[in-house]
């Protein structure tokens, strides 16, 4: 299926539809005819679009051969560590339990 690719923000139909409408119009008017559709973009984003697909990107984040998935979820993780343990809390407490929650 041709829904969405992992860890889209948008669905792959509405991202092609976005795309026309950068090439068609771009910036604020591209944004003002969105917004009239119903798909929630920036003028920003239209142009950075209009710009990729002159270019030949399609998918600036697919090119990458990294992302930062494995830090944020463990970023995320220590958050929620240092969330339970709110009022007792110190140094060496806090390194034994994400010690033992890795």
């Amino acid at each position: 299926m041709d829904l969405t690719r992992r860890h889209a923000r948008r669905t792959c139909a509405l991202g092609r539809m976005l795309t026309a409408v950068a090439i068609a119009l771009g910036g604020r008017a591209g944004a003002r005819l969105a917004d009239a559709l119903g798909m929630n973009t920036g003028r920003d984003s239209l142009l950075r679009q209009r710009a990729a697909h002159r270019s030949g990107r399609r998918h600036r984040r697919a090119d990458l051969p990294h992302h930062s998935g494995p830090v944020e979820g463990t970023v995320n993780k220590i958050k929620m560590i240092k969330r339970q343990m709110h009022g007792r809390a110190n140094l060496d407490l806090l390194r034994i339990r994400v010690l033992h929650a890795a």
